[in-house]
């Protein structure tokens, strides 16, 4: 884009071409006699103003359109991977809270179950409220497995997107 422009540019220039040329007759002596048959060395400059530029700066014009397109949509995909980059961080961000949480939930879910299968064996309570906090516990450990698997795939996810090799086991 860079040339085109530079190209349109050189058109809104005068120039001046040279040009050099070298006859020899060809065929049997012409009239005037042998000195009128010799090789002959033209030599000429050509210089033109160009008047009519229009063309010149619609070219130019474009050029530089073009060029600021580009421009363009690089600072968009610039401005995309920037938003990208971001919403990744903060998927492994939150992946680490959630399972921050669950570990939490895992734990008071199992202190609970405990808790009332000690007041099951000494009658103070009845098979179905241990059954609840078992199911609780089991409900708990399963968010909690589920919550390390997405800190997993966002984990992935960062280090595809920051080329981290070493940790993809691709080195």
């Amino acid at each position: 884009m860079q040339k085109r422009a530079e190209l349109s540019e050189n058109e809104l220039k005068p120039r001046l071409d040279f040009g050099m040329e070298l006859a020899n007759g060809l065929g049997d002596q012409g009239e005037g006699g042998p000195s009128r048959d010799s090789n002959d060395v033209i030599v000429g400059f050509e210089f033109s103003v160009p008047l009519e530029r229009r063309f010149a700066k619609g070219r130019l014009a474009e050029a530089a359109s073009d060029l600021e397109s580009l421009r363009q949509q690089r600072r968009e995909l610039e401005d995309q991977l920037g938003v990208g980059l971001r919403n990744i961080l903060l998927d492994l961000d939150v992946a680490k809270q959630l399972v921050d949480l669950a570990s939490l939930e895992v734990e008071q879910s199992e202190t609970l179950r405990q808790a009332e299968s000690q007041r099951f064996e000494q009658g103070a309570s009845d098979f179905f409220l241990v059954n609840v906090r078992e199911e609780t516990a089991a409900d708990a450990r399963i968010r909690y497995f589920t919550a390390a698997l997405e800190k997993y795939i966002a984990r992935a996810n960062y280090d595809a997107a920051t080329v981290n090799l070493t940790q993809l086991g691709l080195r």
